[in-house]
């Protein structure tokens, strides 16, 4: 009988060896999926923890001293003033670049992995969210400055510096993605008459910058004679936000000044007590000075409340009262002082008118000479005018200025 012989295969087929290749090919890429989602995470997380950290020491500074600091040094310690039990430590790989401006009551923040620039970013009111994302907007005038908020340019973008919009002009903000910017927006300057304006509300803090985003920059309010009631500011818009415009200066008589950012001035009188106007709403200005105690022949003004300070009353029967200083603030890059209250005047030829900064306009003590104009885009208040029929100064317009993280 034949016996049939089998042959055994051995190995595997071509087809076989495929399937097998592309199932260990799908298995790699899973695990370096995951291996790399969850690596991204831990990095993610790692920026988040620095940020909280340090945002609680930071605020722990503040607390302390008042203001945040100015800068932080080499090893991310606070400068101005220095205090070595508050440096910030980020984790190994990561970064952190820092910026506060003056009167240095916010901060941001921004921590970077370096092997994968991830970047997140908190700030003083905020918590630690994604900046390294796409984002571009247009609008108003767009300047440069390097990672510390210094050297302006026009062009080209410094690496890890910030990108500027400046709006001296009602306008649209109009953005690309979103991000987390520092914004400071500037009311338009109280219109002086006997009595000078106050200085249009001050507002520096951060905003969500997304969408379409309108700006109206206020004019200041007009300037008028001695014997009409002048005009008020005009708010700027920025947004949600709403920086006041300045309080008016009084007319010649027993006449308190206007109420706004900043108040304005109370006027001259024959034998009354006047008094400058309140600072509504609050937190963005200073109340305006009067003449609470010297009237006789001179008749002095108070001066006009400016955003870092109260105008100040009349200081004797001969001297007018100063517009109050404006603030301080180089979100531009350029250290400016904005929002200074207007100058008191003085009646007939007769004592020393009052002087004002910060773009107030100086009160006038010669008969029939006009104050001084605020400074446009500085929101300052319009300096008092002397007796006869000469105008009070007029007020600063306004200004926007918008400020994040150059992509």
């Amino acid at each position: 009988m034949n016996v049939a012989t089998k042959r055994k295969s051995s190995g595997f087929t071509i087809i076989e060896l495929l399937v097998v290749i592309v199932i260990i090919g799908i298995l790699a890429t899973v695990a370096i999926v995951s291996y790399t989602g969850i690596s991204q995470k831990a990095t993610i997380a790692g920026l988040q923890t620095d940020l909280t950290n340090s945002a609680n020491k930071l605020k722990m500074y503040y607390t302390e001293y008042g203001t945040y600091p100015q800068t932080l040094d080499g090893s991310n310690c606070p400068t101005s003033p220095s205090d070595s039990k508050y440096c910030l430590k980020p984790t190994p790989g990561n970064t952190f670049t820092y910026n506060s401006t003056n009167p240095y009551q916010t901060f941001t923040l921004d921590c970077t992995n370096t092997a994968t620039t991830i970047n997140y970013r908190i700030t003083n009111n905020s918590s630690p969210i994604l900046s390294t994302i796409a984002f571009s907007a247009s609008g108003g005038t767009i300047t440069y400055t390097d990672s510390s908020g210094l050297n302006p340019r026009s062009n080209p973008s410094y690496p890890g510096g910030y990108t500027v919009h400046t709006f001296t002009s009602t306008s649209t903000l109009t953005t690309t993605g979103s991000i987390q910017g520092d914004v400071l927006v500037i009311g338009g300057g109280g219109g002086a008459s006997s009595a000078p304006g106050g200085a249009g509300g001050y507002i520096a803090t951060t905003y969500t910058l997304t969408g379409s985003i309108s700006v109206t920059i206020g004019p200041g309010g007009v300037g008028v004679d001695p014997n009409t009631n002048s005009n008020n500011g005009t708010p700027t818009i920025f947004g949600t936000i709403t920086a006041a415009g300045g309080g008016a200066g009084a007319r010649y008589g027993n006449l308190n000044g206007n109420s706004g950012g900043s108040g304005g001035g109370g006027a001259s009188t024959p034998s009354l007590q006047t008094f400058g106007g309140a600072a509504t709403p609050a937190g963005q200005g200073n109340i305006g000075g009067g003449n609470s105690t010297y009237w006789g022949t001179s008749r002095p003004n108070g001066g006009g409340g400016g955003a870092g300070a109260a105008g100040q009353d009349a200081q004797s029967l001969t001297l007018a009262g100063n517009g109050g200083t404006g603030l301080f603030n180089s979100i531009t890059g350029v250290n400016v002082c904005y929002a200074g209250g207007g100058g008191g005047s003085t009646y007939i030829n007769t004592g020393t008118p009052g002087t004002a900064t910060c773009g107030g306009g100086s009160g006038s003590s010669v008969y029939a000479v006009a104050g001084t104009s605020g400074t446009p885009n500085t929101g300052g208040g319009g300096g008092g005018s002397n007796g006869g029929n000469p105008l009070g100064g007029t007020g600063g317009s306004g200004l926007v200025v918008v400020r994040y993280l150059s992509p």
